[in-house]
């Protein structure tokens, strides 16, 4: 399984899923910019902004996706024949994605996609877009990969109108089964401002739960996402 850190980057809440991940699946997690354990959201601003790196991912020129284009591969070398499973959040929401013209992808877990990452224009082209490029898309429907959609319902970072953009790329008539949208319904418990579902959002308390459920899904689908059916699918 190859975990992706959040905007905020690669947290001690990041390392603490990627362990409880390790019980089941040889985890990688790489980290993509600033230092370890880091959580800051303006350190993670200016490295997307900042660093060319990240430059050109809705045209497909983008050097991050290039490298994790190569780590997969480094990854399926040392485990030749085995699937791989590749888990997206926040910033690294829609990357997965991008992955897909390697075949030994089998599963991949869009969580609460944020791209593109914008200021000022919150237009209706920008809430549907998912930050990738249109060839790295249409590689993404020639896999057989399966995928599942996380969000909060009542996150307003990442626009729902980006699960109406994951519908319209792969509607069912034409890839059954292959997106799963799970929609984890709003708690008081949580408060009002949730958004990351794996991750920021999971406690040890009972607010955490919805979160706690959500991770047992995931491992639920990357364990078999063929025949995977979430508790909730929306």
């Amino acid at each position: 399984v190859l975990l992706l850190h959040e905007l905020p980057g690669l947290s001690r809440k990041t390392l603490a899923y990627a362990e409880e991940l390790s019980q089941d699946f040889t985890v990688y997690v790489p980290l993509l910019f600033g230092s370890t354990p880091m959580h800051s959201t303006p350190r993670g601003l200016a490295a997307f902004w900042l660093n060319g790196e990240w430059w050109g991912l809705e045209s497909g020129t983008s050097d991050i996706v290039k490298w994790l284009g190569a780590l997969v591969t480094e990854i399926e070398r040392t485990h030749p024949g085995q699937s791989i499973g590749v888990i997206g959040n926040c910033l690294t929401g829609s990357l997965p994605l991008a992955l897909l013209d390697n075949r030994q992808i089998h599963a991949v877990v869009l969580a609460q996609p944020t791209l593109p990452l914008t200021i000022f224009d919150n237009s209706e082209d920008v809430r549907k877009s998912l930050g990738i490029s249109r060839g790295e898309i249409t590689k993404a429907q020639d896999s057989s990969a399966k995928i599942l959609y996380l969000r909060f319902q009542a996150d307003c970072i990442s626009k729902p109108e980006k699960q109406e953009t994951l519908r319209t790329e792969f509607p069912a008539e034409r890839f059954p089964g292959r997106v799963t949208m799970k929609e984890i319904p709003g708690s008081a418990s949580l408060g009002e401002r949730v958004h990351s579902t794996l991750i920021g959002e999971w406690s040890d308390a009972e607010p955490g739960k919805p979160s706690r459920d959500a991770r047992e899904e995931v491992k639920r689908f990357l364990r078999d996402p063929e025949q995977f059916v979430s508790t909730s699918k929306q």
